[in-house]
């Protein structure tokens, strides 16, 4: 019987919009799991943000994907983002994300208006998540970032890497809309500090491995 998923490490391709601020730690620690320490970009406050993709040709799966980065975390040597929510359209995708990498991966429905502005809109149902429109300035030069994070499976403990290859361009005139009623309002995220929008995304999602308690 084959898999409702395709094993790791997972190839995916398209374009992605990143919004990062600061969040209080004291947020953020309802969040993650008591094994993770929180690790300060300055005192009292952590890394968060949120992540938009649209994976086409070439990818492993084809899908849409939002994803909440609530801080950033460490474990013994081991440092990477902790993701308190995410949401594609896709349910291999679902069912990957939680079998392999203990991700809470959630479906949802998504609209993708390219354009100037571009306009994306995620929702469970009636229900808005969040909403961003941006327009993009000139692409910086092309950049290969690594990057971690930590997932939960059961009472295991994971962590896992890869890297992302990207043309990124600054985000302007950016409109930034997380409702009250949304699972993450909480986090206040709406008020970024600095948006990207990247395109020709190449991100490769490597095989977890078990933290020691």
């Amino acid at each position: 019987m084959s898999l409702p998923y395709p094993p790791a490490p997972w190839h995916l391709q398209g374009q992605a919009v990143l919004s990062l601020q600061p969040i209080d730690v004291t947020l953020a620690r309802s969040t993650l799991p008591p094994s993770l320490d929180i690790v300060q970009i300055f005192p009292g406050q952590t890394l968060g943000g949120l992540y938009w993709a649209s994976y086409g040709a070439g990818s492993t799966l084809t899908y849409h994907e939002l994803i909440v980065v609530s801080a950033l975390v460490q474990r013994g040597w081991r440092v990477g983002l902790w993701i308190s929510h995410i949401y594609v359209d896709n349910p291999q995708s679902v069912a990957g994300g939680q079998q392999i990498w203990g991700l809470p991966k959630q479906r949802a429905e998504f609209s993708w208006e390219l354009g100037e502005p571009t306009s994306i809109a995620v929702r469970q149902g009636t229900q808005l998540l969040c909403r961003i429109a941006y327009e993009s300035s000139i692409p910086l030069f092309r950049q290969k970032l690594p990057w971690a994070s930590f997932g939960k499976l059961g009472n295991k403990l994971l962590w896992f890497n890869g890297s992302a290859s990207v043309n990124p361009a600054w985000a302007k005139a950016v409109e930034l809309e997380v409702p009250a009623t949304s699972p993450f309002a909480s986090l206040g995220l709406a008020k970024p500090w600095v948006t990207f929008a990247g395109k020709a995304l190449s991100l490769d999602v490597n095989r977890p491995a078990a933290v020691n308690p």
